[in-house]
C-alpha cells in the first residue's frame, strides 16, 4: 500500500514565533520551578544533591522573561521553637527571553528542549524538560569530546562525544 507523503505544515515566522512564545508561557515561564537536582556519573551513579530553582518569571506585560537559577549553597537548621531556619541561596542570572529570541529553546506542547549548547568546558549540553501541571521534569545530558586510544587529546579534532554527566530536577511550581 503506498502511503500519501504528509508535508509538514507551513507557517511564517511570525507564527511560529507567536506558537513558540505561547507554548513557552503556557507551559514553562509560570514562576520559580524549585527541587531537587540529582547528577548522576557516567555510570550512573549519584555524585551529588543540590536544592535549587529555576525562575522564569515574565514582566508584567508578559512581553518579556526573565531567567535565573537560585542555588541553595548552604542550610542551618534552627534548634529552638521561635528561630527560624536559614539558607544560604546563590542567584545566578542565566537568560532574557522575548517572543522570537527564544535562543536554543524549542517547544512541542508541554515540552520544551535546549541546546544543544557548548559549555566553557568544552563540553555539549542538551536539556529536555517535560512539564504537566504544576510539576516537571528536566534531563540535562553532558557530553565531552573523546579521542581514539593512543591519540593526545586536543592534538586533532575529537573522534566523537561520549556522555559523561546526567542531570535529572524533579521540580515543582511553588513560592517558598
Amino acid at each position: 500500500v503506498d502511503l500519501p507523503l504528509l508535508e509538514s505544515p507551513r507557517m511564517s515566522k511570525e507564527e511560529e514565533d507567536k506558537v513558540q512564545w505561547d507554548l513557552f508561557m503556557k507551559h514553562h515561564a509560570r514562576g520559580k520551578w524549585r527541587g531537587t537536582w540529582t547528577t548522576y556519573d557516567y555510570m550512573g551513579d549519584v555524585v551529588d544533591e543540590t536544592l535549587a530553582s529555576v525562575n522564569l518569571e515574565a514582566d508584567e506585560t508578559g512581553s518579556a522573561v526573565m531567567q535565573t537559577h537560585q542555588i541553595v549553597m548552604g542550610k542551618a537548621t534552627s534548634d529552638c521553637k521561635t528561630c527560624f531556619d536559614s539558607e544560604d541561596v546563590r542567584t545566578i542570572p542565566v537568560a532574557s527571553y522575548t517572543p522570537g529570541q527564544l535562543r536554543k529553546n524549542r517547544l512541542a506542547a508541554a515540552g520544551m528542549v535546549t541546546g544543544p549548547s557548548l559549555l566553557r568546558s568544552g563540553a555539549m549540553s542538551t536539556e529536555l524538560i517535560l512539564s504537566y501541571g504544576d510539576g516537571r521534569v528536566r534531563v540535562i545530558f553532558q557530553h565531552a569530546p573523546v579521542w581514539a586510544r593512543g591519540v593526545e587529546p586536543n592534538s586533532c579534532p575529537p573522534a566523537g562525544l561520549k556522555l559523561y554527566r546526567t542531570i535529572v530536577c524533579r521540580e515543582a511550581l511553588r513560592e517558598e
